[in-house]
């Protein structure tokens, strides 16, 4: 559920139960029942829109702050898509997402061909979460019982820039980073640090710092100690103003 409240008064302006909307849609086999599992959500201020996705049918979708309408998705068209007629175009040999964390708008430099107006760039961690040997998602219904001997193919996760443009109404991958034999099924986070990114994968609990070339400059291996599901390096200014 995602919900607007006048911060003075307390009053919930709007809300939407998200879990409805995708009522009967195909989500990945690790997904809980009737669990849409939103899982990031960040503001778009030069668009005046939200940014949402959904783990587990694998959606990353905008709305509007206004009433919680959704705006335009990506959705993978190989399995059922909300609104076809709110679905980017994929360009450029686009693959899809599965079971992704941590969307966030990025501002790296290297990407500002694609940031002009009606255009965004987002930092996405796509953990390759619930595929099949062939590559393609593994899914079943979100009102079906979940079956805890599901399979999950041992892909390696990645940290990927996607490129969106909104006259053209496209999306494209611009980049990709990942580490061998690294990999998060049901967790993970990148995030951008600079003109860098800090990528976390969790079944391992390794956390690297990766620029643009996929290039290794920190690297802390085994470092969990509690369940975690996303990290990051912090200035220390940044830490001094959390403290």
């Amino acid at each position: 559920i995602v919900a607007k409240i006048d911060a003075t008064t307390g009053e919930i302006i709007w809300s939407v139960d998200y879990s409805e909307q995708f009522y009967n849609s195909d989500v990945l086999a690790n997904s809980d029942t009737n669990d849409v599992h939103i899982n990031t959500i960040d503001y778009i201020e030069k668009l005046d829109q939200i940014i949402i996705n959904s783990r587990s049918t694998c959606t990353i979708f905008a709305i509007s702050p206004d009433d919680g309408e959704i705006i335009w998705m990506i959705d993978n068209p190989a399995n059922e898509v909300l609104d076809e007629s709110k679905n980017l175009t994929a360009i450029n040999d686009f693959i899809y997402p599965n079971g992704e964390h941590a969307v966030f708008l990025t501002d790296n430099t290297k990407y500002d061909n694609s940031s002009g107006d009606n255009q965004l760039v987002l930092s996405v961690f796509n953990n390759n979460s619930c595929l099949n040997d062939d590559g393609t998602d593994n899914v079943r219904k979100m009102e079906s019982p979940k079956d805890d001997d599901y399979y999950a193919a041992p892909v390696d996760s990645q940290a990927v820039i996607l490129g969106i443009d909104l006259t053209a109404r496209t999306v494209e991958r611009l980049d990709t980073f990942a580490v061998t034999g690294e990999r998060s099924e049901l967790r993970g986070s990148v995030f951008q640090n600079g003109d860098n990114y800090d990528v976390f994968f969790c079944d391992a609990y390794d956390f690297f710092t990766l620029d643009t070339n996929n290039t290794i400059g920190v690297r802390a291996l085994d470092i969990e100690t509690v369940t975690s599901y996303r990290a990051r390096i912090f200035s220390y200014d940044e830490l001094r103003a959390l403290i």
